[in-house]
């Protein structure tokens, strides 16, 4: 942590720590998507040089607490696999070298210090986390089950995505004005939704 600089504000509290997290592996993610370093090199015969991929957990639209990235005020802990290569049973020395001590090292310093982040998509992805956990406590403090904010788009993009449709048909989810419950969230921004009927 003394290299990353991590501020202890921005995982000084449980759900800080879970979404500064969940924002690291997902930089971290596309650092090793964009440098092409998940992709397997070599290959053809039993004998021919191959491996040195990398894969870590790719988060979908959900924030959860995962194992793939750990953050305490002493270090951080990302968890991802290298495919050693190798040419038949023999381990490529020089090949293996070059991943472990330059392009993991490149990798940790682009994707995980704090002097390389995007400081204002990191904080709106924490305030998001943050505001979203508020208001699931104040529906179940209110006995309510479920809240849709006015202005979502409820389709998603097909079947098998997280993304939300898009297009001129869209339309935008709208609560009936006397349907109505709002909330204002720790970031200051105020929502409102339907009232559950059930």
């Amino acid at each position: 942590m003394r290299l990353a600089a991590i501020p202890e504000e921005a995982f000084k509290t449980k759900i800080r720590n879970v979404a500064l997290c969940d924002y690291l592996t997902r930089v971290f993610h596309d650092h090793v998507k964009r440098g092409g370093h998940d992709v397997r090199h070599g290959g053809g015969n039993w004998a021919a040089e191959k491996g040195g991929e990398m894969t870590v957990d790719a988060p979908g639209q959900h924030v959860l607490e995962r194992t793939s990235m750990l953050v305490t005020p002493e270090w951080i802990e990302v968890r991802f696999t290298v495919a050693l290569p190798a040419k038949g049973r023999s381990i490529c020395g020089g090949w293996a070298n070059e991943i472990l001590t330059t392009n993991v090292q490149n990798l940790l310093r682009s994707a995980l210090y704090w002097d390389k982040q995007d400081q204002t998509k990191l904080q709106q992805h924490v305030v998001s986390v943050e505001d979203q956990e508020a208001l699931r406590g104040n529906l179940a403090a209110d006995g309510l089950c479920g809240f849709v904010v006015n202005g979502a788009v409820l389709p998603r993009a097909s079947g098998a995505a997280d993304l939300p449709l898009q297009g001129g048909d869209v339309v935008p989810f709208q609560s009936p004005a006397d349907l109505e419950v709002g909330y204002t969230l720790p970031s200051g921004l105020e929502v409102k939704g339907p009232y559950p009927l059930f």
